[in-house]
């Protein structure tokens, strides 16, 4: 709806324009869900949106996507009535939730908020994007949090390469704790709780990732 308000006292002087979106929603689409949650200080607060398919079902888990872009310059999470985001619906449509937030090192905040990522473009907001999605998962529980990714054009593939890199680093970290595959004793293992703390995941997921060969018990050669 577009209204004019008073200059004065902002009380609505008259209706410009109101949207009928009954067709839309009779093709089965579905409004982006809004979610703001606390930064990585626990006080800022950030906005997001997450997209669903239109065959969307509640009682279902489905994987992750993040659609990343950060950085100064701008805020990116769209802010006015979009039937189709070229940039998430087509993937959410593919059987993912598809999220999208202004993390800190975007624009149009404050200072420090920009500031975030001034000489540290690498942070990329990342500790704000993880706390977002831990944060909506126990509202909206049909998000499994045990699998995300992130996609992104332009300065958000950048932001993956980040993060492929930093993985690719910790998997090496991991290797060399642990550089002997022939002998097994406790001297020589790497303990659960230390890969899940150095690649950030539950106890629950390394038990997947191992069940499914993806890592071994002693040694983490590949990650993708």
């Amino acid at each position: 709806m577009a209204v004019l308000r008073s200059a004065a006292d902002g009380k609505i002087v008259i209706q410009l324009e109101k949207t009928d979106i009954r067709e839309l929603l009779k093709a089965g689409w579905i409004a982006p869900v809004p979610f703001v949650a606390k930064t990585r200080d626990g006080k800022t607060d950030i906005w997001g949106i997450i997209c669903r398919p239109t065959n969307f079902d509640p009682t279902k888990k489905y994987p992750v996507i993040e659609y990343i872009y950060a950085g100064p310059g701008s805020q990116y999470t769209p802010k006015t009535f979009i039937p189709y985001n070229w940039n998430m619906s087509a993937l959410a449509e593919l059987g993912f939730i598809v999220i999208q937030m202004d993390a800190m090192g975007t624009s149009f905040r404050s200072k420090a908020f920009e500031e975030t990522c001034y000489k540290n473009m690498k942070d990329a907001g990342f500790p704000d994007r993880i706390a977002w999605t831990k944060a909506a998962s126990p509202k909206y529980t049909y998000m499994d949090i045990e699998h995300v990714g992130i996609f992104g054009a332009s300065a958000g593939g950048q932001e993956f390469l980040k993060l492929e890199a930093k993985i690719n680093l910790i998997a090496k970290f991991v290797n060399e704790q642990q550089p002997s595959l022939i002998e097994n004793s406790d001297e020589t293992w790497v303990d659960n709780y230390d890969v899940c703390t150095f690649l950030k995941i539950s106890e629950r997921t390394l038990q997947r990732l191992r069940s499914k060969g993806l890592v071994t018990y002693s040694v983490i050669s590949c990650i993708y």
